[in-house]
């Protein structure tokens, strides 16, 4: 079967068919808040470049080391029975580092209730705007 547009270009479709991770990633690019090693307790921002099933390409300015325990937390989009915001929190290990990018397979995944914005906070949100 072959994926490639008119000009012999495979394009995104050719590189997720050649790729021999289990998982088919999906490129989804999304703030997340992350941090390296099993005792650390400062989160730092990061971005996500895709996901899977089974891990996900972030990009991060920490430094990390292949085989670093990983703690990932991602405000996810969609509202649980549309009016409870979720947030996906996972445990992973990192498989492959380098040039502010870090793979991470997961270990672990929950979802968890988020705590929604409080009035005050929808208030300066909405003056904002006004603005």
């Amino acid at each position: 079967m072959d994926y490639s547009d008119k000009n012999g270009n495979n394009g995104s479709w050719g590189r997720l068919l050649r790729d021999r991770r289990l998982g088919m990633r999906f490129p989804i690019e999304m703030e997340l808040k992350y941090r390296v090693g099993a005792k650390a307790t400062t989160w730092a921002p990061g971005r996500t470049i895709n996901i899977s099933s089974s891990g996900m390409l972030i990009r991060a300015d920490s430094v990390a080391v292949k085989g670093s325990s990983v703690d990932l937390s991602l405000d996810w989009p969609r509202l649980l029975d549309n009016r409870i915001p979720l947030r996906l929190m996972v445990k992973g290990r990192v498989v492959r580092a380098g040039n502010g990018e870090v793979a991470v397979t997961f270990q672990r995944f929950e979802f968890r209730t988020a705590r929604a914005p409080g009035r005050a906070e929808l208030m300066d949100v909405a003056a904002a705007k006004r603005a």
